[in-house]
């Protein structure tokens, strides 16, 4: 087994393990923002982030909204500041979107 495999196995290994926690701490929870809110917690943390939205495009109206957020402490939620906002001002996250790709952005 070469050494790209191996890298494969280890990160595939360390998303099921990441997914197991997550399920275990949203197991309880009953109210579906705090059910998205775990989710987003649980993405930014495996990746290392300190910020996760949903945001959901309309293709018609060329918009994408930030629906959720979820942020480390410390850092400032932009949600509020973050609506309407025209997909051809970022051409990355609209090719993202259209495939339902997750956006990592520095």
């Amino acid at each position: 087994m070469n050494s790209t495999e191996n890298n494969n196995r280890a990160a595939s290994q360390d998303f099921q393990t990441a997914l197991g926690l997550l399920e275990e701490r949203l197991r309880s929870l009953e109210d579906s923002e705090d059910i998205i809110n775990g989710l987003l917690q649980g993405a930014a943390e495996f990746y290392g982030a300190a910020r996760a939205s949903v945001v959901e495009a309309d293709w018609d109206l060329k918009i994408g909204l930030l629906t959720y957020e979820w942020c480390a402490e410390g850092v400032e939620h932009q949600k509020d500041m973050l609506q309407y906002l025209a997909v051809e001002s970022f051409p990355r996250w609209c090719e993202f979107l259209s495939l339902n790709w997750p956006i990592a952005t520095p």
